[in-house]
């Protein structure tokens, strides 16, 4: 069973033929169901989300607070708050979902291959869901990460005028 968060509707029939030709159940709800999508999003094992961009977004922050490590294409947001599992980032706590470059099928696949290797190690699996749960997306940490940011400026200009 697949489930689409809610889409343009213009795409839907085609989503839905490609299930038929394919074999597999599709189901899609409507986009005042968030309870349930957020369920649904909680109870999943990983969430696919392979925006051509993505300003922002929020559902890879729901999937990493809920414990379903997101894979995403590396674009916009999803890069800002998805950290890509590989040795270091595994080995240094701070993983906690899979990106793919390119927008091709192969790299999509190449992540999604990438974080089944993951789940089937227990271990690796659990490192990526904790890192995600414990990952801070609140304003005050932004806040913070900004006044680095300004203070490192600040530093900068004061040497340079030195």
């Amino acid at each position: 069973m697949f489930y689409v968060r809610p889409i343009a509707r213009e795409d839907l029939p085609e989503l839905l033929t490609l299930s038929e030709r394919r074999g597999a159940a599709l189901t899609t709800l409507p986009a005042n169901a968030e309870r349930l999508a957020h369920r649904i999003e909680a109870g999943a094992d990983a969430f696919l989300m392979p925006s051509r961009f993505e300003p922002c977004g929020m559902n890879q922050m729901y999937s990493q607070r809920y414990g379903t490590p997101p894979i995403a294409h590396a674009t916009g947001g999803l890069i800002d708050s998805i950290v890509d599992c590989d040795r270091e980032s595994l080995a240094q706590g701070t993983a906690t979902g899979f990106l793919f470059r390119d927008m091709t099928v192969p790299t999509l696949l190449g992540a999604v291959r990438h974080a089944l290797q993951c789940y089937a190690n227990r271990d690796c699996w659990r490192r990526v869901q904790r890192a995600g749960m414990a990952a801070d997306f609140t304003w005050d940490a932004s806040a913070r990460r900004y006044l680095e940011v300004y203070r490192k400026a600040l530093d900068e200009r004061s040497g340079a005028a030195t």
